[in-house]
């Protein structure tokens, strides 16, 4: 029987090359981050369609993006905290201010190293030894009993 197309080509890897976002795309998520825009008023006010956005907001590329964006305005955003603290220093109410850069400086920090609720691949392995009968009765001894 004859080979359909050849084993060859089929098993070649795909040509890795990155996908580039385009630059309104890049307009939109950064107005988005620095003004504070919802996403469909950023759109307009760049002319991009509401149908592309969504398109391009399902892809990695975007949301990798997205994440350095959020992290540069905040690296911005927090580059005057010590100024403002010396300056608030010997004020009347400056508990709340404090409070503020406070949680600026923790949200900076959970979201630059991997967060800790993400499950990573792997295998834990529990080595249970069992407890030996004089050992089990000795530490019963000060226990009350159980009532059933």
């Amino acid at each position: 029987m004859p080979m359909v197309g050849s084993p060859l080509v089929a098993s070649r890897p795909e040509p890795a090359r990155p996908v580039r976002l385009p630059q309104a795309v890049k307009d939109v998520i950064t107005a988005m981050v620095e003004e504070g825009l919802p996403w469909t008023a950023a759109a307009q006010q760049h002319g991009v369609q509401l149908q592309r956005m969504r398109k391009w907001f399902g892809r990695p590329e975007t949301i990798a993006y997205l994440r350095a964006a959020r992290a540069r305005f905040r690296q911005c955003a927090l580059a005057g905290n010590e100024h403002y603290l010396v300056a608030i220093r010997g004020g009347d109410n400056a508990m709340a201010a404090v409070a503020a850069i406070k949680t600026l400086e923790q949200i900076s920090d959970t979201e630059v190293g991997r967060p800790l609720r993400d499950v990573s691949p792997g295998v834990t392995i529990v080595i249970r030894q069992p407890i030996a009968p004089s050992a089990a009765a000795n530490s019963r001894v000060g226990s009350i009993p159980r009532q059933q």
